[in-house]
Order: C-alpha cells, then structure tokens, then sequence
C-alpha cells in the first residue's frame, strides 16, 4: 500500500503544481531537452534567469484551490483501482 501512496502523491503533486513536491523540476526539464521533443516544455532562458513555462498537465490555480479535496479523493480512488486492476491481470 505503501507504494500506490508515493505513486499516488508523486502524480498528484505534480498535476497539483504543488511547490517543493512536484517532481517535474529543472532536472526534469533539461532531461526532457536532451531526449524528448517537446519544444514547449523546455526551459526558457533569459540573459539572466531562467524561466520554467507551465505544462499542459498542471491544473490551473483557480480549479486546484476550489476542488482540492474532492479532486483528491476521486483522484486516489481512481489511481487505487487501475493499481489493483493491474496487479490482478499480472497474477493470471
């Protein structure tokens, strides 16, 4: 159980864009350079700074703050199922 909860968080998080628990990061991003082509998910560089644009899987602020908790629980239930589902079609 303890597997389906990290797998559970680690999606979650990062649909979420939930700050310092998402694993969609700068590491993330500069692999996705190297061997994804995703050219609209790669960092963008300034003279300065540079900027990581928002990924079309993120929800937007104003839907993640009204729905958190409902989203979560459908969400889990849903990630519990598919886990559960799989597991039983490796058994056979």
């Amino acid at each position: 159980m303890h597997i389906e909860k990290n797998v559970f968080e680690n999606i979650f998080n990062t649909v979420m864009d939930m700050k310092r628990k998402t694993n969609d990061n700068i590491k993330a991003r500069l692999d996705l350079a190297l061997f994804c082509n995703r050219k609209n998910m790669e960092l963008v560089c300034d003279e300065s700074q540079v900027a990581k644009p928002r990924a079309s899987f993120v929800l937007e602020k104003n839907v993640s703050s009204c729905s958190f908790d409902g989203l979560r629980r459908k969400f889990e239930f849903f990630l519990f199922s598919m886990i559960v589902l799989l597991m039983l079609t490796q058994r056979s």
